[in-house]
C-alpha cells in the first residue's frame, strides 16, 4: 500500500467553542506542534508507513480502515504547516 501526498486545499474546519470558557488560541497552536512532533517521530522510527498502518489498526477495535488510517497519518505530516505556520516548536 502506497499513500499519495495531494495538493488539496484544506477542507474549512468550524470549531465549537464553549462560548462561556474558550480554548486560548496559543493552547491550540501549541497542541498542534506537540501533534506535528509526534508525528515527525513516527516518521523516523525506522518503521515504514506500512508497517505504521498495520499496528495501529491492529490497535484499533473499530472499524476504521487501514485507508482511514494512511489518509489520518499524511494529514498529521501537513498539519502545522497548513493550521499554525508561525507556531514556535
Amino acid at each position: 500500500m502506497t499513500t499519495k501526498k495531494t495538493d488539496k486545499v484544506p477542507a474549512k474546519v468550524l470549531v465549537m467553542q464553549d462560548e462561556l470558557n474558550p480554548v486560548p488560541v496559543e493552547i491550540i497552536a501549541a497542541s498542534i506542534v506537540r501533534i506535528d512532533k509526534a508525528a515527525h517521530e513516527l516518521r523516523t522510527s525506522g518503521l515504514t508507513m506500512k508497517c505504521l498502518i498495520v499496528l495501529i489498526h491492529s490497535m484499533i477495535p473499530t472499524t476504521v480502515t487501514k485507508t482511514q488510517i494512511s489518509c489520518v497519518l499524511e494529514a498529521l505530516s501537513d498539519l502545522k504547516s497548513q493550521y499554525a505556520p508561525n507556531a514556535k516548536a
